[in-house]
């Protein structure tokens, strides 16, 4: 295999767990009994995961408050827009003309 060696390689000969060596110093291996043998190869980097589930939990609180910002301007919106638009007095403002 020409990959390099890291402590996130994990791998399993004929469905057991074995330790994965180095090979050259920079390769990943695996020890191997005689005869006929079926290798799985596995890269599972713990960092990957961490930062998998914090995307996740961010993902989640964004969308929570895009929702209640929403649900506030649906709510509280229209009140407050009635209030701010209009209401003027156009008298006061052509000086009564």
């Amino acid at each position: 295999m020409n990959e390099r060696w890291n402590e996130a390689w994990h791998a399993r000969v004929n469905s057991q767990p074995v330790e994965v060596l180095r090979a050259n110093f920079v390769q990943p291996a695996v020890a191997l009994p005689a005869g006929r043998n079926y290798v799985e190869f596995e890269y599972r980097p713990t960092l990957f995961w961490y930062l998998l589930i914090l995307q996740r939990i961010t993902f989640a609180l964004l969308v929570a408050v895009g929702i209640l910002h929403l649900a506030r301007s649906r709510l509280f919106g229209q009140s407050r827009s009635g209030e701010a638009r209009g209401h003027c007095d156009n008298k006061a403002i052509t000086g009564g003309l």
